[in-house]
């Protein structure tokens, strides 16, 4: 009698992939220090990544990384098969704020290369590779290589700019 055999959970397999990916961040965002941990309430990383779809194993645009706050969430919950894009305004773009001083325009012009030194320190094993460009300057060899783009508090000055610049288009 068919009603009585059982049928296998087809949904079992895609919802032990996701158990296993969640504790993967969970794991991941327990691990932190203490003062990542505190802006938790604020920044919501579990929420942010999971709209934005990031999963391991994937290539990952992040716009304006700065210190590193999500990039250093992100290379150990990537993993080996993962890769951390770095991505910083251009660097004609600095100027039009009006408030950086001489000596941080010109650290900018070098920002591809001292982000991804200072990000490969941030690395454990097993960790997610590196790379890094600025808006306008894409290296042709990462053109559609992001499976997502990390895009946080960084929209609204490339907006703010389009006139000066075409930042957007």
């Amino acid at each position: 009698n068919q009603s009585t055999e059982s049928k296998p959970d087809v949904a079992a397999p895609e919802a032990a992939s996701k158990s296993t990916e969640t504790s993967t961040l969970e794991q991941v965002l327990q691990a932190q220090p203490e003062e990542v941990i505190a802006r938790y309430d604020s920044r919501h990383p579990q929420q942010t990544l999971d709209f934005f779809g990031v999963k391991p194993g994937m290539s990952v645009m992040e716009a304006l990384p700065g210190g590193g706050w999500y990039t250093k969430i992100l290379l150990p919950y990537l993993g080996s098969e993962g890769n951390v894009i770095g991505a910083d305004y251009a660097a004609d773009m600095f100027p039009l704020f009006g408030f950086f001083s001489p000596e941080r325009l010109e650290a900018k012009k070098t920002w591809v290369e001292t982000w991804t030194t200072e990000a490969q320190s941030w690395k454990t094993e097993g960790s997610a590779d590196v790379s890094a460009f600025q808006f306008g300057s894409m290296p042709e060899a990462m053109a559609n290589s992001a499976d997502a783009v990390v895009f946080i508090r960084a929209l609204h000055n490339v907006a703010r700019f389009e006139n000066e610049g075409g930042y957007l288009t």
